[in-house]
């Protein structure tokens, strides 16, 4: 059941007005939590680089 409201100008600006916000809000967190995800793949293959550089540096100590 839906119910129906009647807004009046000044009301539905202000209603508009936080509906941006959140998506804002909402399109920002995305934004930071993708970049995260990027920077720990960055520091994951980096640090499958080091292990590698480390693990082939090791072949020729002997």
């Amino acid at each position: 059941m839906t119910k129906t409201i009647t807004l009046d100008r000044k009301q539905a600006m202000y209603l508009s007005e936080e509906m941006l916000k959140n998506r804002n809000k909402l399109r920002n967190k995305k934004i930071k939590s993708r970049l995260k995800a990027k920077e720990i793949e960055k520091m994951i293959l980096s640090s499958q680089i080091l292990t590698k550089i480390n693990f082939n540096s090791n072949n020729f100590d002997y």
